[in-house]
């Protein structure tokens, strides 16, 4: 794995983290505060970013990684912003992610340390 690969592994786990730490408690609360659907949006955005920069082959290694949803669901962010839904926004965050999040470090793990 190049170098590249590792930084945007890394990438994509700051901004978990960073998701995980601005989280509002329930749905409804992110229904009503508009900073922290921006913020989370923009992080989903960087983690799709991220991940489309990860070596090809990282993706192929690692297929169980929902690779091109996690694209997919950037492109959405970015270029569909006004038709991204509070309901996928929300699943994506509390459970989706914390899943990308423990396979991104299972990768780091195996990799060796550059």
């Amino acid at each position: 794995m190049k170098r590249d690969s590792d930084e945007r592994l890394r990438d994509i786990l700051d901004a978990a983290d960073a998701i995980a730490r601005n989280l509002p408690g329930s749905h409804a609360a992110l229904e009503r505060d508009e900073v922290r659907q921006a913020a989370l949006l923009r992080w989903i955005g960087v983690i799709g970013e991220a991940a489309n920069h990860v070596s090809t082959d990282v993706h192929a290694a690692y297929p169980a990684v929902p690779w091109r949803s996690i694209v997919g669901m950037r492109n959405r962010t970015v270029h569909a912003y006004f038709e991204v839904d509070l309901d996928v926004l929300w699943k994506v965050a509390s459970e989706e992610l914390p899943r990308v999040r423990t396979q991104i470090e299972a990768i780091l793990r195996e990799r060796p340390q550059h």
